[in-house]
């Protein structure tokens, strides 16, 4: 839900990890390897025997490895690996050092200037799995100079413009106690849709899907994940994934769609205590805040909590939400709930555009997701909702004098 914040240079990479370790494996005498923690300077200068360098992140490592060298040029083979639970999609890798390259495998350079290289994905590798490396190799031209200081993956999950992509959906049969039909996504931009994810709503039950895999589903809320052969849609091209339903369907169709991809990312970033943030955000949105509020901005880390809403500062970051207010859109339901339990948007008060709030939606027990809860063609906020009130509840409400009669 979080827009991509562009910066013109990448080399300020140099001040995202001071408390990265770094590996290097030295050449003893004898041909074997061994190896040591540094304490994370740069290698300004190759020593004539270090042959790896590592990063170390809290979900994956990055190695540079020199495997051969001579007079006119060398090769370098660089590895990622998923130390995380969950799997890396569309991996980009930036550092600020640019090697000549005379020649890649296994990836592409994606950019390079002076100061920094951005290294892409072959396509066939763009996901490395839970636990999973992937590698890619450069013969690079002249004298090998030394290891970068800093080495990165810069890709996030970004919502697209609904401008840059339509969605088609059709029918394919229906034989009143089931149904199957076809959803299309057509690229409308001038490059490629990456990793993508669909999120949409639908009043009907999914119970077998192919060419897509179901990554979330409940309550008539769906998120189809891509199948790795179809993860990337050509500039002007399309992808379909179907899928097989409960009941008949034929006048009902998908709603509240948005489409996710994984990009290139190249945000300013600062480092704080336990992980990394956007210095922009920090800096205009966190910092002021706390100073109005008479708090301190020396020890500000990923993990506060500043209005106890159940959701950290890294999490209200990437969900776009407040940190300082527990519920953002005024909804009567909290950040965290939002996210966690309703799965409705925080950042918007009618998720589902029924012109019913997301907490009163909750409260009449209807669907914030669904703008017509149960499927009778009217929208929730026409329904009318009969509920029981307790005398010592409605007795627990302060009454306050509006007028008097003349």
């Amino acid at each position: 839900m979080k827009t991509i914040k562009k910066i013109t240079a990448l080399v300020v990479m140099v001040t995202i990890l001071v408390n990265t370790l770094y590996t290097s494996a030295y050449a003893t005498e004898n041909g074997k390897l061994t190896s040591y923690y540094g304490d994370g300077n740069q290698v300004s200068a190759w020593d004539g025997k270090t042959t790896e360098f590592e990063y170390y992140y809290d979900d994956y490592t990055v190695s540079f490895i020199l495997e051969s060298y001579w007079d006119t040029g060398y090769n370098l083979k660089v590895r990622i690996k998923n130390i995380s639970e969950y799997d890396i999609h569309n991996w980009y890798l930036a550092y600020d050092s640019s090697y000549p390259i005379l020649k890649i495998w296994n990836a592409e350079i994606y950019e390079q200037n002076n100061n920094y290289t951005i290294i892409k994905n072959a396509e066939w590798n763009q996901d490395i799995s839970a636990g999973g490396i992937i590698e890619y190799g450069i013969t690079c031209v002249g004298d090998f100079f030394g290891f970068p200081s800093e080495a990165q993956l810069v890709t996030k999950s970004v919502e697209k413009d609904s401008s840059k992509y339509d969605v088609k959906y059709i029918v394919n049969s229906d034989w009143n106690t089931g149904f199957s039909g076809t959803i299309t996504i057509i690229n409308k931009d001038d490059k490629p849709l990456e990793d993508w994810t669909l999120e949409f709503n639908f009043g009907k039950e999914i119970s077998n899907l192919w060419n897509g895999k179901m990554e979330a589903s409940g309550d008539g809320h769906y998120v189809v994940q891509n199948v790795g052969y179809n993860s990337n849609i050509p500039a002007g091209g399309e992808i379909s994934f179907g899928f097989v339903g409960k009941n008949g369907a034929r006048d009902i169709c998908p709603t509240d769609l948005k489409l996710y991809t994984y990009e290139v990312s190249t945000i300013e970033y600062v480092q704080l205590e336990d992980g990394s943030i956007d210095k922009k955000y920090l800096e205009e949105a966190i910092k002021p805040q706390l100073i109005l509020d008479n708090k301190s901005i020396d020890n500000i880390k990923l993990s506060d909590d500043y209005d106890n809403d159940g959701l950290t500062l890294i999490q209200e970051y990437e969900y776009d939400t407040n940190p300082f207010i527990k519920d953002t859109d005024g909804d009567r339901l909290d950040d965290y709930d939002e996210v966690n339990i309703y799965f409705t948007n925080p950042i918007d008060f009618d998720t589902d555009d029924d012109n019913m709030g997301d907490g009163i939606e909750i409260e009449c027990g209807l669907n914030p997701l669904l703008k017509d809860t149960d499927g009778d063609g009217d929208l929730d906020n026409n329904e009318i909702i009969t509920q029981q009130v307790k005398l010592d509840a409605v007795n627990s409400y302060t009454l306050s004098e509006v007028g008097t009669l003349p």
